[in-house]
């Protein structure tokens, strides 16, 4: 059976964080319009952002928010992943640990005991099949002088089928000793007449090296020596179940259980040592001194014994390749002035592992992570909206996802360290790590894949994915589609509504208007009522719906995307009058929600104004406005309804009488601009992403024909 997506983070002592857990089958892991006017804020509107701006990302029309990831776990020390790529390009496994823990000595420990509490196996008993050569002793050394021998039969010939330790009957501030008792093939419990010295009973099988630990589903093979001990309070003791064995033995289940045996000998002998010294960490820095050093778990390193039995099925956890890891590594550990270094480890860094705090666990680049056989270097999921309201539900409504601060290693800037979550009652600041373990993500490795604030841009009207032009015909009067083709051209005309678009006040598109992923138009009738008419998949729109009334005040009106900041797509207008600019926040089904004033009196100057979505790469959407001596100005959106400091795109914009924008029109992931010449050709100007633009590039000749090109 292959490895996908299995191997997991590997955690410290006193670490309660959540980590991956692995499959059944291996048990395991986004000023001024000029000198005499300026564009006014709506209350409350944030001013211009600084230079580093957070990355913020609005609530989704869609309601569900898609993310992109490196890396499985918190990246320290050794990828396993990336142990793997690197044994495939010939490193042996002492250049594999050298390269992921830098600064360490290799050094050998021979083969000491260390102490595995096992209740998350056993539960709080200690049961052991009944078995020749079975014995028993007291105290808390390994291999106890004066053991004595634990019978399959009774001096009566009585089979018995096990020996467990129990808590004796407990007396409030009284030390207790733990009690040995048998069961009988006929269901007799009888207690043993030797008496415990000190608060275990340990049991062994010199014979066989394997005892058979009883639970409530089946079994566990354990090598070593199964104790029953008694830790507490007096009075108020546990029983817990601890198998003390020595440290090869232990390896031999916890590295096929940390990496698949089937890979390399080089890998396999990495993930020995790496395993060898955690666990003999464990035994500098036990959780237990007196009684134990580490955990079976996740929590600690994965370690299930010899054979586990459940549910009539044995599965065995040691293998030939992984056994002679063990051996071949002889004893191995990594130091750090003189002290065991803490060699964390986890299923893959991404490309990166992180700082782990110690020299030895340091931020570097990984050259062998990204082996294609590594599902977890590049992993996709999404989150709901939905999920988030109910992991923070003080925030209200959700509204947007601010990533404030990232680690600085790899794509994006790498691994989330702080971000906030703002919803319509307030905010909270969380880790990335916070947020990756509340909904389940690999690592804090993670971007969402919103490129722009909403899907209003690129204007899809076909449901292609591209950006489609729209315009009224000259004489007729209907509307036609020109559907993008990706590279900025478009497609022979498509008439898509037969109806005589020129005896409207305004026709305009509307990004996705309502609950649909489809761009929509919209159109002031001569009574000023405002219709909006949804796209149809292929291209074509549907029966119009009146939105609102009283719009023959605007003699403009232009999609601009989500402005506002709560992941529905907004609309603005120019009053006729004043020349004020408006913001019209969408409700995301359709409908209008609110009005307000973004912009003041100076809007009624400019020749042109529309939307081009993100236009300088901040990812919120942004307005652009031609002055008219022909400079084009942007105003860059501030993500929650208002503007930043203007910047001057460039001059010489009076050769277009027409401009508009459909997003992305040539699939570079930057916003673009479309321009008719007097001459009736249509061109395209490429924004460049960052507020600038290069080249124009013709698409066609013979536009002087339309009526309105709508933007």
């Amino acid at each position: 059976m292959s490895w996908v997506s299995t191997l997991r983070t590997r955690r410290g002592p006193g670490d309660t964080s959540r980590t991956q857990r692995r499959p059944a089958r291996w048990s395991r892991r986004w000023a001024a319009v000029g000198a005499a006017a300026t564009v006014v804020g709506s209350a409350g509107a944030v001013t211009a952002l600084p230079a580093q701006a957070d990355e913020v990302y609005p609530r989704p029309p869609s309601g569900t928010i898609n993310l992109t990831g490196h890396g499985w776990g918190h990246g320290h020390g050794m990828s396993q992943y990336g142990a793997y790529g690197a044994a495939l390009q010939g490193l042996t496994w002492q250049q594999i640990v050298d390269f992921y823990y830098p600064n360490t000595v290799r050094s050998s420990i021979g083969d000491p005991v260390i102490r595995v509490n096992v209740t998350a196996h056993l539960g709080n008993t200690t049961r052991v099949a009944a078995a020749d050569g079975l014995r028993a002793s007291f105290g808390s050394s390994y291999s106890q002088a004066g053991s004595f021998a634990l019978n399959t039969t009774t001096w009566d010939k009585i089979a018995i089928t096990e020996w467990r330790v129990v808590r004796p009957v407990l007396q409030p501030g009284v030390a207790s000793k733990p009690v040995l008792q048998y069961v009988l093939s006929t269901g007799e419990v009888r207690t043993s007449p030797q008496v415990a010295t000190g608060p275990q009973i340990n049991i062994t099988n010199p014979t066989t090296g394997l005892i058979k630990a009883l639970n409530s589903s089946g079994s566990y093979t354990y090598r070593g020596e199964v104790r029953g001990t008694l830790i507490g309070a007096p009075g108020a003791e546990s029983l817990v179940p601890v198998v003390a064995l020595p440290m090869d033995s232990y390896l031999r289940s916890v590295v096929p259980s940390e990496m698949p045996a089937s890979w390399s000998p080089a890998a396999l002998g990495a993930q020995a040592v790496a395993a060898r010294s955690y666990a003999n960490y464990g035994r500098e820095h036990p959780q237990n001194a007196a009684f134990y050093d580490t955990c079976p778990t996740t929590a600690c390193q994965v370690f299930s014994g010899y054979q586990r039995t459940s549910g009539g099925s044995t599965t065995t956890y040691e293998y030939a390749s992984t056994n002679s890891a063990v051996t071949a590594t002889g004893g191995t550990v990594l130091t750090y002035n003189g002290a065991t270094a803490f060699t964390e480890f986890s299923s893959s860094n991404g490309g990166w592992s992180s700082d782990g705090g110690k020299p030895y666990l340091v931020a570097k680049q990984d050259p062998y992570d990204g082996v294609s056989a590594n599902p977890n270097h590049t992993w996709r999921t999404s989150v709901t909206v939905a999920g988030i309201e109910r992991q923070w539900p003080s925030i209200g409504s959700f509204q947007q996802l601010a990533i404030t601060a990232r680690d600085g290693h790899g794509d994006w800037g790498g691994r989330v360290r702080t971000m906030v979550v703002t919803g319509s009652s307030g905010s909270v600041t969380i880790s990335g790590f916070t947020f990756q373990a509340r909904f389940g993500l690999k690592s804090e490795w993670f971007k969402p894949d919103q490129t722009v604030s909403s899907p209003s841009f690129p204007r899809d009207l076909s449901g292609d994915g591209l950006g489609d032009v729209v315009a009224v015909h000259g004489s007729k009067g209907a509307l036609w589609l020109y559907k993008g083709k990706g590279d900025g051209t478009v497609t022979s005309a498509t008439a898509i509504n037969g109806s005589d678009w020129r005896v409207m006040r305004l026709t305009f598109t509307a990004g996705t208007w309502n609950a649909d992923k489809l761009a929509d138009v919209m159109a002031v009738w001569p009574d000023g009522s405002l219709y909006v008419y949804p796209g149809k998949s292929g291209g074509g729109i549907s029966s119009g719906s009146k939105v609102a009334s009283g719009w023959q005040a605007y003699n403009l009106a232009f999609p601009v995307g989500d402005f506002d900041g709560d992941g529905c797509t907004d609309i603005m207008s120019r009053r006729a009058d004043d020349g004020t600019l408006w913001l019209h926040s969408g409700n995301c089904v359709g409908g209008v929600k609110g009005s307000t004033k973004v912009g003041s009196s100076g809007w009624g100057a400019f020749t042109q104004v529309f939307s081009a979505g993100d236009f300088n790469g901040d990812r919120r959407p942004d307005v652009l406005a031609r002055s008219s001596d022909g400079t084009l100005y942007l105003y860059p959106g501030n993500g929650v309804g208002g503007f930043g400091s203007r910047t001057v795109v460039s001059g010489g914009w009076n050769t277009y009488d027409a401009l508009f924008s459909v997003g992305d029109a040539g699939r570079d992931g930057h916003a673009d601009i479309y321009g008719r010449d007097s001459a009736g050709v249509l061109w395209v100007v490429p924004g460049n992403g960052k507020g600038g633009v290069g080249s124009r590039f013709k698409v066609s000749s013979g536009w002087t024909g339309l009526y309105t090109l709508l933007r």
